[in-house]
């Protein structure tokens, strides 16, 4: 047995805590872009969540994992590399739940953009929606459902937009604009929204099956090498 084999375990677990970091941070930024959209997408908002909570447990266990080989601890090295393929096998859950319910975005887009729109101007306890609305529309420079003209049903007029659909917003800039759609937003949110938010968790998923490559690489290491502990410990 190579004296080498614990620094391989080390080295695996030093690339599984900086793949776990980098899920981490890129996890807690969609959190925190996607907060707002929690009520209404929430199982993309789920996702994160769940990848924030592997991503800290990996780092948390392949540090321990690391520490264990290294002082040369059999029993706690069984320990940690068994808690590693836990930690794998929760990524691989999160990662196939989420390929699983990929299929359900569009409808889920659909649904929950009409619904938005429907509660635009209705009573005060939809109050949040009109807010909500007008930052997605803003963000993914889009108006309404399908298309802009999906507001005319909203507003008594029939030729006016939120002012979130404007290109250039300022007070009332919705007013009448479907009469030219110049100044407004022309295509729908449910394709941009869906767009966005399936390129966005694709990557974590891909991210994800990387971690646990990693993890398993790592707590596999980590088993060979207590069994060589044990073996040497036998010799003395």
């Amino acid at each position: 047995m190579s004296k080498g084999r614990p620094w391989a375990c080390i080295i695996t677990c030093i690339l599984t805590v900086i793949s776990a970091i980098i899920i981490l941070i890129a996890a807690s930024i969609y959190t925190n872009r996607s907060y707002y959209l929690r009520d209404y997408w929430g199982i993309l908002f789920g996702f994160s969540i769940c990848t924030i909570v592997v991503a800290s447990m990996a780092i948390i266990v392949a540090i321990g994992l690391a520490y264990v080989a290294f002082r040369r601890f059999p029993a706690l090295t069984t320990l940690f590399s068994g808690l590693l393929v836990l930690v794998a096998l929760f990524s691989a859950i999160c990662g196939v739940a989420f390929i699983l319910s990929r299929s359900y975005l569009p409808s889920k887009s659909i649904s929950e953009t009409t619904r938005l729109v429907k509660y635009y101007r209705g009573s005060a306890q939809y109050s949040s929606t009109k807010s909500i609305i007008d930052r997605v529309q803003q963000t993914y420079e889009c108006c309404g459902i399908d298309q802009a003209l999906d507001w005319a049903s909203t507003f008594p007029d029939g030729k006016s937009t939120p002012d979130s659909c404007c290109k250039i917003v300022t007070p009332g800039c919705g007013n009448g604009s479907l009469l030219s759609q110049t100044s407004i937003y022309i295509r729908g949110c449910v394709e941009p929204v869906e767009s966005h938010y399936k390129q966005r968790y694709t990557i974590l998923i891909g991210m994800h099956f990387n971690l646990i490559l990693f993890a398993v690489v790592s707590a596999t290491l980590g088993l060979i090498y207590e069994r060589y502990i044990r073996d040497q410990y036998q010799l003395m």
